[in-house]
């Protein structure tokens, strides 16, 4: 039981599959949005840091305001070159097709309630 769970909550990280979600990220900004603005010196910091400590564990933590910002810092750092997060995301959101996309984009699932298990 426990592996298929793990199974269920993992990843599958594919670097071609981020490659397609660049493409659908610029047609969803520039459909979207006027503008977008980001911390660029604090990106080259980050950067900077990692060229200097490769391997280094690096947590990003996200507003999540909405499920742009996931979104959109992954598609800032895979612009640069830099490697993309893998994303906490609910188990809500492990749903046919779009679920699948999101595994291989690096997401990973979890439960957003335990309340069941008491």
């Amino acid at each position: 039981d426990a592996e298929r769970i793990l199974k269920g909550m993992a990843s599958d990280y594919r670097i071609w599959a981020i490659r397609c979600m660049r493409v659908a990220m610029e047609w969803l900004l520039t459909t979207l949005f006027n503008a977008v603005y980001l911390d660029e010196p604090g990106l080259m910091a980050v950067q900077k840091l990692l060229h200097q400590n490769p391997g280094a564990p690096v947590i990003y933590v996200p507003t999540h305001k909405s499920h742009v910002d996931y979104l959109l810092l992954s598609f800032a750092l895979f612009c640069r070159d830099m490697n993309c997060p893998h994303i906490a995301a609910g188990d809500n959101l492990s749903i046919p097709l779009l679920g699948t996309v999101f595994r291989l984009c690096g997401a990973f699932f979890i439960r957003r309630s335990f309340r069941s298990d008491a």
